[in-house]
């Protein structure tokens, strides 16, 4: 914006405006950064949950990896930390009829 007047009062609101732009633009960005990153954080939470943390190595049998979550996400500029337990197991540690029953 470029105000007509030449008094103090009219540089202020034309400095005014003009910042209030750039501070919109700004606040938009950090404001939709933020929701992508609730909403990638919600995602990986949910597929984490609906597979109880525990993943099948791929081309091994019978080898799992506990991949549950040890805390929150790590968002940083270039990249995303994933602090996860990962101990690998032979068995499948969601399915319990491989322990032993208890004898008399």
């Amino acid at each position: 914006m470029k105000a007509s007047g030449s008094s103090d009062l009219s540089k202020a609101v034309e400095i005014v405006f003009n910042s209030f732009k750039s501070f919109f633009k700004n606040e938009l960005a950090n404001m939709l950064a933020w929701r992508m990153a609730k909403s990638v954080e919600e995602s990986m939470n949910s597929l984490m949950l609906s597979k109880a943390g525990v993943v099948q190595m791929p081309n091994i049998n019978n080898v799992y990896l506990n991949a549950t979550m040890l805390s929150d996400p790590i968002f940083e500029k270039d990249y995303i930390t994933i602090p996860i337990d990962g101990s690998i197991s032979m068995q499948n540690p969601n399915d319990k009829s491989y322990l032993p029953e208890l004898t008399k």
